[in-house]
């Protein structure tokens, strides 16, 4: 998650956030990278979730 605190200094520096159609953009991706490795949409869609929360949560505590 080191990357996640360097994206926040970034954040801090441009004042912005990752546009949510960049987040669907990627999110789509993995999705195909899952199914073609097997992995449930569902599966894949919580994971990412997951990561790009903490990820959030990350940059917001460096932007603070």
């Amino acid at each position: 998650m080191d990357i996640a605190d360097e994206i926040g200094g970034l954040t801090k520096q441009r004042s912005h956030f990752c546009k949510n159609t960049r987040w669907h953009e990627i999110l789509g991706k993995m999705i195909l990278e899952g199914e073609q490795r097997n992995l449930s949409e569902e599966f894949v869609i919580q994971v990412f979730k997951a990561i790009h929360q903490e990820s959030i949560n990350r940059q917001e505590r460096v932007v603070r």
